[in-house]
């Protein structure tokens, strides 16, 4: 169904801003150094090293957009570049004692956050809808 001036995309772009306005204000609150696009950088490396190229795909971005991001990690010593063991070709990003110490600062999905906050108020059985409904939009994304 298309929607004549599409409410339930400018639903989903406000909701996207209020929430990245939300965390930036709670990052500059707590006095966390960096974005919150990289601190989601370091959540996903603290599981498993991965390389700028698996990190991408994850985060439906190009490369070289994130190159920069990764050098400001970096030099802040909250990550390394290591050569990947089974091909020396490939860099893993690996955390950092400080990039852990500041994870452990500042909890992902803490109760705190307003999109948590905003979620929280709605029934358990909307919430699943809401789950379930975001996961076929998002694969039904053109690849």
């Amino acid at each position: 169904m298309i929607f004549k001036s599409n409410p339930l995309k400018q639903l989903l772009y406000q909701l996207v801003k209020t929430a990245k306005a939300d965390a930036e204000k709670r990052f500059s609150a707590a006095k966390i150094s960096v974005t919150p696009l990289q601190y989601g950088i370091l959540v996903l490396i603290k599981s498993k090293p991965i390389t700028i190229k698996e990190m991408a795909k994850t985060f439906s971005m190009q490369p070289p957009s994130l190159v920069p991001l990764v050098d400001v990690l970096e030099d802040e010593k909250y990550l390394l570049r290591k050569p990947d063991k089974k091909d020396r070709r490939n860099l893993n990003l690996v955390i950092t004692k400080k990039g852990t110490q500041l994870l452990s600062k500042f909890p992902m999905g803490d109760s705190e956050s307003g999109l948590n906050k905003a979620f929280s108020k709605l029934s358990v059985a909307k919430q699943k809808q809401l789950l379930e409904l975001l996961k076929e939009l998002n694969n039904n994304f053109p690849v």
